[in-house]
């Protein structure tokens, strides 16, 4: 696995992310990234706010 960052080669040891070997890059890699989805609804100048149910 790469760095999406940088591009440096991570360590891969089959944990849930890896962190970047180059020390001025410093990122973590996510091996399975969560996707989340986000819309701002407004009317007569309110918000509306929604809570998940469940943990993903």
């Amino acid at each position: 696995m790469f760095c999406n960052k940088c591009g440096g080669k991570t360590d891969n040891n089959k944990n849930i992310n890896n962190l970047c070997p180059k020390p001025d890059c410093d990122k973590y890699v996510f091996l399975n990234p969560k996707i989340a989805v986000l819309a701002v609804v407004q009317k007569d100048n309110e918000i509306l706010l929604v809570k998940r149910n469940i943990m993903p």
